[in-house]
């Protein structure tokens, strides 16, 4: 879908449609977070509380689709124009002592850095760490638990004691 920046007195605007909102579950008066990552304008609807509803998943899955064709998008720190740390400091501090970093570029090439303290990466090699600052590469990221789901026991309960036991013998 393409669409067209609206003048709106001395502003732009970008209208939704509604049948676009009504499938993400978001209606006019709900509260949108703008973001932007690179070249990309990211909506998220603001929920309270748990997950509401399918619109953040929605969202959820046109963001991965989105990132997963974009090549030159490296996944990882988010990166922010400096207009946009001028503009939104004190979002951004939050996020950063919630545990995110952020990649500050200048005309799209990282500058700085901003980070909770002590946390440099102590597993990883410092040229790593070098190169994920300037922004030519990504460390992994935490584990999720979720895409780790348990697996079910295969044997009766005792039966890798007996195993042990025949292996050994009589010691």
């Amino acid at each position: 879908m393409l669409k067209r920046l609206t003048r709106t007195g001395n502003s732009w605007a970008l209208v939704i449609d509604r049948a676009l909102l009504r499938r993400l579950g978001v209606d006019g008066a709900a509260p949108l977070e703008v973001t932007a990552d690179d070249d990309a304008i990211v909506l998220t609807p603001v929920r309270r509380g748990a997950r509401a509803g399918r619109g953040v998943d929605a969202v959820a899955e046109v963001g991965r689709r989105y990132r997963a064709g974009r090549a030159l998008a490296p996944a990882g720190p988010r990166r922010i124009g400096l207009r946009e740390l001028k503009g939104r400091l004190g979002e951004h501090v939050r996020r950063v002592r919630a545990g995110e970093t952020i990649l500050i570029t200048a005309r799209g090439e990282v500058v700085a850095e901003l980070a909770p303290p002590g946390a440099a990466s102590s597993h990883a090699e410092d040229g790593l760490v070098m190169l994920a600052r300037r922004g030519l590469l990504t460390l992994g990221g935490r584990n999720r638990p979720e895409m780790y789901p348990s697996m079910p026991r295969t044997g009766k309960p005792g039966l890798a004691k007996q195993l042990l036991d025949e292996i050994r013998g009589e010691q």
